[in-house]
């Protein structure tokens, strides 16, 4: 919080665990913050992702581990992926950028 204040540049913040709960419930302004999610979509549905946006933040899902869902990023899946993508999210948090890369760059190409 103190850092969010501090700063004047409007740098990218997740959201607490109680503003993520709130979330579903207010439409308050976000301001730069960001909601870091997993790849679940229940946890990220399209619906979500676009509130996120509509109220002036972003969306960024990690293909690692997000305690309690294990990662996915030992052997991103395709399908797993561009369902991800689909729901619009801003990034993905992985360690295997240049496979997700590939997916990306093929999803893009896709959805053209």
């Amino acid at each position: 919080m103190e850092f969010r204040r501090h700063g004047k540049e409007g740098y990218a913040t997740n959201l607490s665990v109680m503003e993520q709960l709130f979330l579903r419930l207010s439409n308050s302004m976000l301001n730069n913050r960001a909601l870091e999610t997993s790849y679940h979509k229940c946890f990220s549905s399209k619906k979500i992702v676009e509130k996120v946006r509509r109220l002036g933040g972003s969306t960024f899902v990690f293909l690692t581990a997000f305690w309690p869902i294990p990662s996915i990023d030992q052997d991103p899946r395709r399908e797993d992926i561009f369902r991800i993508l689909g729901r619009g999210v801003d990034g993905i948090m992985t360690d295997r950028p240049e496979a997700v890369r590939r997916l990306m760059d093929e999803w893009v190409k896709q959805t053209m």
